[in-house]
């Protein structure tokens, strides 16, 4: 790739860190369960990202269910039905009493919920600086952790801080996608209220871009620390 070319990508890909960061966020929001909050998420989550071309949220198909999905907020706003879907779908609390059609919990994925993969996790955050929460072993694997997670991460990327910009390929390329692409999925197929459905929809599509850019993330966070490097030399 030219070197003009990637700078291009590069200022792109600055400008849209924000933007990432914020849908992240949303996500995360649409999977818990203050309804009070779900109106600001859509908004949020189907707005196209500067420099983000082709974006999906502009597809009949996520038009459509962020549409349903804004109906429901707007006039249903149903706690109760809303909790309910959600111990349906992801199981209860415990993790005992209702057993989940979709496991909300990367650890179950990827290490059949032993302690591995949580304590591997627990240390990316604590490294990172940041708050799961949560202390109890495989909910720090938990989607909404997890998403906010990228959030935080984006945020500090944004601010120019090239090394959360590294955690946040490996962590998601290692971790997140190869684990939440079958959790989006399943999610959208076999969720019966607009919200959950709108969120695997657009959780999938938050993935394939992340994953697109994080092809090009290498090569752009190695002429970053370079210029980091060299910059300060050149004024001597």
């Amino acid at each position: 790739m030219a070197a003009a070319e990637l700078l291009r990508r590069q200022t792109r890909d600055r400008a849209s860190l924000p933007c990432r960061a914020e849908k992240f966020d949303a996500l995360a929001t649409l999977l818990e369960l203050d309804v009070d909050r779900y109106e600001d998420a859509i908004e949020t989550i189907r707005r196209p990202c500067p420099s983000v071309a082709n974006c999906p949220v502009s597809e009949a198909a996520s038009v459509e269910a962020a549409g349903l999905a804004l109906d429901w907020a707007r006039r249903v706003r149903d706690t109760d039905a809303i909790r309910a879907e959600h111990e349906r779908l992801f199981g209860s609390a415990d993790m005992v009493s209702v057993m989940p059609s979709v496991a909300p919990y990367g650890a179950m994925y990827l290490g059949d919920g032993s302690t591995d993969v949580a304590d591997h996790v627990r240390g990316v955050y604590a490294s990172m600086g940041f708050d799961p929460g949560v202390t109890d072993g495989v909910r720090l694997t938990h989607v909404t952790v997890e998403l906010r997670f990228m959030a935080h991460l984006l945020r500090r990327a944004a601010e120019g801080d090239v090394g959360a910009r590294m955690v946040a390929r490996d962590f998601f390329v290692d971790h997140l996608y190869s684990w939440a692409v079958v959790f989006s999925a399943a999610t959208f197929a076999r969720s019966a209220n607009p919200i959950t459905r709108f969120a695997g929809l657009m959780i999938e599509h938050m993935l394939f871009c992340e994953v697109a850019k994080a092809r090009l993330a290498p090569r752009q966070v190695q002429m970053e620390l370079g210029s980091q490097l060299v910059t300060p030399a050149a004024g001597m």
